[in-house]
């Protein structure tokens, strides 16, 4: 655990640190994972330092149900590449990140990318209703080397390539044309970038439950 610390802070000279376990299921103290509970949350305590650097324990579970097709690496992390998490938080404070992070409100990459998806006005990670049989999509994309393709995905489908970016940004509108207009249903949207250096970026799933008019 000070191994992860000292490449947080010293190495990447990250922002913020999440410690998690997600083998912990027991609520008895003085159970056999009680210890290492108890030395991850002390560990997060004591490495915060505000205004530079915040670290803090989150609950290893997650609120969605595996989405279909939310392995998204068609291919593999480039071997020894960091990954990042990056977070929409409306402070810089413990309780903003452990929100975000709790709602989805992050992404992942392996450099220094920024990455801005919504679906209907819903951010990342989001899971809403709505009656319209064509959701309009927003993509923001601001790379560190030029881009080289960025794919919408719909459950297990890719509904959305695009081969022909030029630089190191992109907006993008998109709409789905292809639900059922009549079918009652649960549709997960994800993004995923990658660069000409072999850099990726993906995001959370987007839960959009859609219900026909009629």
């Amino acid at each position: 655990m000070v191994d992860a610390f000292k490449y947080a802070l010293d190495d990447q000279q990250y922002d913020f640190l999440g410690i998690t376990d997600y083998a912990h299921r027991s609520t008895k103290w003085f159970s056999s994972e009680s210890y290492p509970l108890w030395e991850a949350k002390k560990a997060a305590s004591v490495h915060t330092m505000q205004p530079d650097f915040l670290s803090f324990y989150v609950k290893g579970r997650s609120p969605y149900k595996r989405a279909a097709g939310h392995s998204l690496q068609k291919r593999p992390i480039p071997k020894g590449a960091p990954v990042i998490t990056a977070a929409y938080v409306k402070d810089f404070t413990t309780e903003s990140f452990v929100d975000a992070l709790e709602k989805k409100r992050n992404y992942v990459a392996t450099d220094w990318i920024l990455l801005d998806f919504t679906i209907e006005g819903y951010p990342m990670g989001d899971k809403f209703e709505g009656t319209n049989p064509h959701p309009r999509m927003l993509a923001k994309v601001i790379g560190t080397d030029d881009l080289e393709q960025i794919d919408i995905i719909r459950n297990t489908k890719c509904i959305y390539s695009s081969k022909q970016v030029e630089g190191k940004e992109a907006d993008i509108t998109f709409v789905d044309m292809d639900l059922p207009s009549d079918k009652k249903d649960d549709y997960h949207y994800f993004i995923q970038v990658k660069q000409k250096n072999g850099a990726m970026a993906w995001t959370p799933p987007c839960c959009y439950h859609y219900t026909p008019l009629s």
